[in-house]
């Protein structure tokens, strides 16, 4: 007699939240477990009554232990802990356990404005254990939705937590601009000239900006973005002629 046994498998961005409505396309994300009895789905499904974990300075005992999420202050770094609560976004399935342990593992499939990025996330399967729990760290920064100005040669891009959580400046602030670098590679053709852009604290919604010249002979601009305290790190090239 075959026995059935649930999976829930947590997405939490590396020094960020789960993944949930700010993340991505969020409804592309794709979780599947893969081993002998075959590939099991489990959808992960956001939707408005979903969230993406609650942010607090204490610690409890349903808190995300595998990465907090740090920020640079003054005197050294603010700590908080991500921890789910009954509407945290997840996703889950029963599957039906094997006759015997065995090494199985979920794969994870995550879009980008680069594309998609995929997790493997090893797994071990027993007759005797019915319910199982995985909180998959994704690591990475979102970069995208470029900006050009030929006219002032300004450009722009933001750059995000793989949740979707902005940097920004204020007293809510969980992810400060000086813990990230963000710069560019212009390619000319004949030369390459970097320019590291700065944040756009007029805007405050996680845009940095920089100006570049003679932007009208650039072939491209590779954007490349750093976050210290996790090594976080995200690209995006964008083409402007051949």
């Amino acid at each position: 007699m075959s026995t059935q046994a649930s999976l829930t498998v947590y997405l939490q961005a590396l020094g960020g939240k789960f993944l949930g409505q700010n993340a991505y396309y969020p409804d592309n994300i794709g979780v599947i477990l893969e081993y002998s009895g075959g590939t099991v789905n489990l959808p992960y499904q956001v939707t408005d009554a979903t969230n993406d974990g609650i942010l607090s300075p204490a610690f409890v005992n349903n808190s995300s232990s595998v990465f907090p999420v740090i920020t640079p202050i003054m005197e050294g770094y603010g700590l908080n802990f991500l921890a789910p609560d009954t509407s945290t976004i997840y996703g889950v399935s029963l599957f039906t356990l094997p006759a015997r342990q065995e090494n199985a593992r979920v794969t994870v499939n995550i879009p980008g404005p680069a594309g998609y990025q995929q997790i493997q996330w090893p797994i071990v399967l027993s007759p005797a254990e019915l319910i199982y729990y995985a909180t998959i760290i994704v690591p990475g920064l979102l970069v995208g939705g470029p900006e050009f100005n030929l006219e002032t040669g300004m450009v722009s891009i933001y750059v995000k937590m793989m949740c979707g959580c902005q940097i920004t400046v204020g007293p809510d602030s969980y992810w400060l601009p000086n813990d990230f670098a963000v710069y560019i590679n212009v390619d000319y053709g004949d030369s390459t000239k970097y320019i590291i852009l700065q944040f756009d604290t007029d805007r405050n919604n996680s845009t940095f900006t920089g100006y570049v010249p003679d932007i009208d002979q650039a072939l491209s601009v590779n954007f490349n973005a750093l976050q210290a305290s996790t090594g976080n790190t995200g690209v995006y090239t964008l083409f402007l002629r051949q």
